[in-house]
């Protein structure tokens, strides 16, 4: 018993060496578990990864980077430590040496048996002898192997994870608990006795021994091809077989690099590591170009540049490791050390510009050109008082407040689609019933791309509309061509990239993260509505109400933000608000208290404060003001500001006697369908802390959705599509299922396929919802 114990210690013992030797690409390992698992905006994304227009490219780009990456990892540790041979008594064993082995990067390396079969071939077996390992070669050798494996798995079971989220069931059996069930057996691989043990039951399966893993392997790509074939792009069934599939590229990568058949060695050395290489390099220099154009690969996908850049980092920092090893000090230590102190200083320097709110110079009006609160409150009242006054019997004015939720694009596009409909419907919601707009995050972008255009159209008879006809003569929402589009990538890009370098080194004059999406916001608005003039490049208060300036004096939309240094809500109010004591007092007016007189933050910078959530989007600085990001972190649906905007209306309302009982006041909801939990679930002591600061974050909108009366929620939900056979062609009609409909998963980021967006445009079409958004236009008691 004494000697098992003794052994299992030697055997763990030889674990933690690995784990010390190899602790780089564990940390990178991490990484990427925590991204795809836990990071919002990123770990939905690997369930939609085959859900792209482009998947035939997306799908296997994604699967090569990840294979890329597990080879990588699987093979670093012999760039520093190339094993050497020598032999003793007719046994071949690795060498033990502390000189110091210097090895090409740009080659291949072998492991200690594979370097043994290269001798073999080469000088015969007489001349070489056997080859045996001690236990703890033997990890050190496999270790690295494993740790490829179980990147390749995070991965794997990450679809599983975010599956169980969306379905509220898992694909494998075991769960999220499958993956550490992997981990353990793989780890149990690392036994040197177990595994001869094993081995010794496996040789004596003759042929199948000898040609095995060749089979195994050709078996595994063509079923992944396979697999791939009958994706359809989003269902149910698509992200079990993406799972099916990265299981089998696990298989694929184990197999490949522990097995040392004569046959996978001459792939591996004749084929795989100039491919290999070739693919690293590619992948640095992809990185490198994003560095400076980080919407240039947006053809990759999100998943994949986030692949990219961590692969990018990853060669980058054992290049400095291989540059310290040459001249015999811890360089990459040294540089992590100073890289950290640097950003530090940096983002504590107030000269420290990068990430300041993006404004404009051009501006019509001045924050303290805007109407007061009370103001704005008696002047919409007047201009609407014949109406309410001369409401037929049986009848009451529509005074519509709209309260958007966040939740990246797909909140942004829900609330663009219900309100384009419903001024589709009638241009007198917003011409005559809508008060107010406000919002969190996705869902006050949303809100301000419809303001805008609304706006327009009011005003000019030759602006584009909300709808257009397409080629084939349907009418779709042009909010839909506005958010089928990547607007994750560059930031991803430049958060792994140049923003990363700027924090350090606090070099270059370029684009943060922020500014850059505001950018491709701009641009696809004024692509889609054709407009030279676009608003959300303009000064926020240039779409300003005001007195006499139309019959009816326009709606108001409050944008929201959280200040990071107080935890307080700000406002970026159309109307003053500071003094205000009974209304929106009690919040920030960013306007007012913005430092630069002649300059003011663009309708697009106040969208991005709106939806700065980490680590996507940096928090958005104003000078001596403050730190600000998504409106979220306060209330993600902006119900505060609309329970204090209906006090002062109705305190305005009820004082003029004459509109008594002749108007009621609606609420409209636009959120996002969620699955109740079907189960209490419990969280460690460890977790309880976070999980209660999260929960109790996202339970604020409960509590104002439950001030409110006259409420309306109206929620986006994933709604079956008919596939289109014309647009997807031969291979794809073969594909589909009887019924021919698919009902595609819409992501939580800022990412859309076209079969999220053709989804959320069918739930628009849904009975109850057009019943909801026909009660929110009636007149009705």
């Amino acid at each position: 018993m004494r000697n098992v114990l003794k052994n299992i210690g030697a055997w763990l013992q030889d674990i933690l060496n690995a784990i010390k030797d190899h602790l780089m690409s564990i940390i990178f390992v991490l990484l990427v578990y925590i991204m795809l698992w836990f990071v919002p905006q990123i770990n939905d994304l690997i369930i939609v990864v085959n859900q792209s227009s482009n998947h035939w490219i997306a799908v296997p780009l994604f699967f090569a980077a990840l294979l890329v990456f597990a080879f990588f990892i699987s093979v670093v540790g012999d760039y520093f430590d190339p094993p050497e041979l020598e032999q003793s008594a007719g046994v071949m064993s690795a060498k033990k040496t502390m000189a110091k082995k210097e090895m090409s990067f740009f080659k291949m390396p072998r492991d200690a048996k594979e370097l043994y079969i290269k001798q073999k071939d080469q000088f015969g077996l007489s001349s070489t002898g056997t080859f045996s390992e001690s236990a703890e070669d033997y990890v050190k050798r496999v270790f690295p192997k494993v740790l490829g494996a179980i990147l390749i798995l995070a991965a794997a079971f990450a679809v599983n994870h975010t599956f169980s989220e969306v379905f509220g069931k898992n694909i494998s059996f075991l769960g999220s608990w499958g993956f550490l069930a992997a981990i353990i057996i793989m780890l149990l691989g690392l036994n040197q006795a177990l595994v001869q043990t094993i081995l010794s039951f496996w040789r004596k399966a003759g042929w199948f021994y000898r040609n095995g893993p060749v089979v195994l392997v050709l078996s595994c790509l063509l079923a992944i091809v396979t697999l791939g074939f009958y994706n359809q792009g989003g269902t149910e069934g698509d992200a079990e077989r993406l799972f099916y599939a990265l299981i089998l590229l696990a298989v694929v990568f184990l197999v490949s690099t522990l097995s040392y058949n004569k046959k996978v060695i001459w792939f591996k050395d004749k084929i795989g590591a100039y491919l290999t290489i070739i693919a690293i390099v590619v992948i640095l220099v992809s990185y490198i170009v994003l560095f400076f154009a980080p919407r240039s690969l947006e053809v990759y996908t999100p998943l994949t540049i986030i692949l990219v850049c961590i692969i990018g980092m990853f060669t980058i920092f054992n290049l400095i490791k291989i540059c310290g090893r040459r001249i015999d000090i811890p360089l990459l230590g040294i540089v992590l050390i100073l890289g950290v102190i640097a950003a530090i200083y940096n983002a504590n320097k107030n000269d420290f510009d990068h990430y300041d709110a993006s404004y404009s110079t051009e501006l019509k009006h001045t924050p303290d050109q805007r109407l007061t609160l009370d103001q704005y409150v008696d002047q919409w009242i007047e201009d609407r008082r014949a109406l309410i006054q001369n409401q037929a019997p049986g009848e009451q004015f529509p005074i519509i407040f709209v309260s958007a939720e966040g939740g990246g694009s797909r909140a942004g596009l829900w609330s663009f689609l219900v309100q384009s409909h419903l001024f589709d419907s009638n241009p007198d919601y917003f011409r005559k019933y809508l008060f107010a707009m406000t919002g969190a995050s996705g869902g006050g972008g949303g809100n301000n791309m419809f303001y805008a255009q609304a706006y327009e159209l009011l005003d000019n008879p030759n602006a584009k509309p909300l709808k257009y006809k397409d080629t084939s003569g349907i009418f779709k929402y042009r909010a839909g061509t506005i958010y089928n589009k990547d607007y994750l990538s560059a930031s991803v890009a430049s958060l792994l990239g140049r923003d990363l370098f700027k924090n350090i080194t606090n070099i270059g004059d370029f684009c943060d993260r922020g500014a850059l999406l505001e950018d491709q916001w701009e641009k696809q608005y004024a692509e889609v509505f054709e407009r030279s003039d676009n608003p959300l490049g303009q000064a926020y208060l240039n779409l300003m109400p005001q007195k006499g300036a139309h019959q009816y004096i326009r709606p108001i939309i409050i944008t929201n933000t959280t200040e990071l240094q107080s935890g307080e809500r700000a406002i970026i109010s159309p109307v003053k608000t500071n003094g205000d004591t009974h209304g929106l007092g009690v919040f920030r007016d960013l306007l007012k208290a913005y430092p630069k007189k002649d300059t003011m933050i663009k309708r697009s910078t106040a969208m991005s404060m709106n939806a700065r959530f980490p680590y996507i989007s940096p928090a958005a600085r104003i000078d001596s003001v403050g730190q600000y990001g998504d409106a979220g972190y306060y209330n993600n649906i902006g119900g505060n500001v609309t329970i204090r905007l209906q006090e002062v209306l109705r305190r305005a309302l009820e004082s003029d006697t004459t509109l008594t009982g002749k108007y009621q006041i609606k609420n409209l909801l636009i959120t996002n369908y969620v699955e109740p939990p079907k189960k209490v679930t419990y969280s460690s002591q460890l977790l309880a802390p976070l999980v209660m600061i999260a929960n109790a974050t996202f339970a604020h909108p409960k509590e104002s959705e439950g001030t409110l009366t006259n409420v309306v929620n109206v929620q986006s939900k994933r709604t079956k599509i008919t596939q289109n056979i014309d647009e997807d062609g031969f291979m794809s009609r073969m594909r589909l299922s009887e019924s021919g409909t698919i009902e595609p998963i819409i992501p939580l980021g800022r990412f859309l396929s076209q079969s999220a967006v053709r989804s959320l445009e069918k739930r628009l079409e849904n009975d109850t919802i057009q019943a909801q958004l026909k009660w929110v236009m009636s007149k009705g008691l």
